[in-house]
């Protein structure tokens, strides 16, 4: 997985360092007409270019094919059009010109692994006069954060173990594992919040409410909240004690003080669609309203205490109660935001810690799904609770800035699956490795639509640098 995971961030660099030249180009050239100094990056750049072709020959000669085509990866990052490079990683152009391989891509074996140290060595040795180049570019006090941070990141792609470029970029090591310092503080955060989950499963007791199941196949009551359902105890007696995990640990996250009750106090789980559509109408307070609009979905809030669940298929129906015990956690801790970010973003983010699983995703009720020109917006959220983190730095590599700057103001029905997965990944930093700045700046974000301004006055730096470290955040963070 970590090989995986580091072609990935290679790849990832390309884009980074095209976006980081372009605007080393504009600030050289200042649009005038006539022929620019020569830029030490470029020839450094070219010179790493030439360095790392003759570092894939001699790996190819020590049959070392596995680092050759780590070399071809980096000399893509640098020059993406490099023909050797990309024949070596089986590219070839379509009738288009574009790059694209006509087969899956498998990585060769090194059959000579006594030697891959050396080859290390010198992958090193030839970037490392690029690396002094584009580090001495940045070095000023009037290098805009964002183009130093994406240089910087761009530079631990290709380089992922060189002291230099982590320390500048404020980098620690934990473990023997260079990571940011953000990441370690996240990692002590969530083993917290996890530790809180643990406690609540041990603790956990229900019991038949005192009053009886009121006509209900069966009824439970723990923590507060009470369930009724068409189902055995037996089986829905784990949901009701995933839900009251998830609220414990909700309320460890959002620092609910200890005296609050439960948000939810009821739940009714059905499962029988038409069964539920009859019991919102015979308890909703305007019944054709309320079937109107239970029709389009899979669970409905009665009223602000009390939720039925009725989905179709019984795990998302049994997830969807946790999901609403934490939704309602945060309705009392941010009762004036309802935007997608706090919604889909830190409402998910709680129910991985508490659950390792995300509930039924709200963008997925019918007619709120917003899909853009962007191919990301196409995909689905991924089934796999653990590819969340990995998609989201993907969604935030190009243009983060831009993406974070519509996650904070977008509302809920705006919210397509690539924003859920940027509004996730920036909850998980805020909720894990800054923790003090979450409720400000939601607070924040009810006073003013401007998530530039906001996030400047509130976590310093603008929203390009805080996507570079939310993505890197992703990057090194399940």
């Amino acid at each position: 997985m970590g090989t995986a995971r580091r072609r990935s961030r290679v790849r990832g660099a390309a884009i980074l360092l095209i976006l980081w030249g372009a605007t080393c180009a504009r600030s050289a050239g200042h649009g005038q007409a006539t022929a620019a100094p020569e830029d030490p990056v470029a020839t450094a750049r070219a010179t790493a270019v030439s360095r790392l072709s003759d570092a894939a020959t001699w790996c190819d000669r020590q049959r070392l094919f596995g680092s050759r085509d780590r070399v071809f990866a980096r000399i893509l990052a640098l020059e993406p059009d490099h023909a050797r490079a990309r024949a070596g990683l089986k590219f070839s152009r379509d009738a288009g010109g574009r790059w694209v391989r006509r087969t899956p891509y498998t990585a060769p074996p090194d059959w000579n692994r006594g030697l891959v140290a050396q080859a290390d060595e010198k992958i090193a040795a030839a970037l490392a006069g690029y690396r002094d180049a584009v580090t001495a570019s940045v070095a000023g006090d009037d290098v805009p954060l964002a183009r130093r941070e994406l240089a910087l990141d761009a530079l631990v792609d290709l380089l992922p173990d060189d002291r230099v470029v982590r320390e500048l970029r404020g980098d620690v090591l934990d473990g023997g594992t260079w990571k940011m310092q953000e990441s370690v503080d996240g990692a002590r955060r969530r083993a917290e919040l996890r530790a809180e989950a643990v406690a609540a499963r041990r603790a956990f007791s229900a019991r038949r409410p005192a009053d009886g199941t009121g006509g209900w196949t069966s009824g439970l009551v723990a923590s507060g909240i009470r369930l009724y359902s068409t189902l055995h105890a037996t089986v829905v007696e784990d949901v009701l004690r995933d839900t009251v995990v998830a609220d414990a640990v909700a309320r460890a996250a959002l620092v609910t003080p200890p005296d609050a009750g439960a948000p939810v106090r009821v739940l009714y789980v059905l499962d029988d669609r038409e069964q539920a559509l009859a019991f919102i109408a015979r308890d909703a307070k305007n019944p054709a309203q309320a079937v109107a609009e239970a029709r389009l979905v899979s669970g409905f809030w009665l009223d602000g205490e009390s939720y039925v669940a009725y989905h179709a298929d019984p795990v998302w129906r049994a997830r969807a109660c946790p999901r609403v015990a934490v939704d309602g956690e945060l309705r009392r801790a941010f009762p004036r935001a309802v935007g997608g970010f706090v919604v889909e973003g830190v409402g998910q983010r709680l129910g991985y810690l508490a659950l390792d699983a995300h509930g039924p995703p709200f963008v997925t009720i019918e007619g709120t799904d917003r899909p853009g020109a962007d191919e990301d917006e196409s995909e689905p959220l991924p089934k796999n609770p653990r590819e969340w983190m990995p998609r989201a730095a993907r969604v935030l590599q190009a243009d983060g800035g831009r993406r974070l700057a519509v996650v904070l103001s977008a509302r809920l029905n705006a919210m397509t699956p690539a924003n859920v997965l940027a509004a996730y990944a920036l909850a998980a930093y805020l909720l894990e490795a800054r923790p003090d700045t979450l409720k400000p700046l939601v607070d924040a974000l009810v006073e003013s639509a401007d998530a530039a301004k906001v996030v400047e006055d509130v976590l310093g730096g603008d929203l390009a640098s805080l996507a570079v470290r939310v993505r890197r955040y992703a990057l090194e963070n399940d």
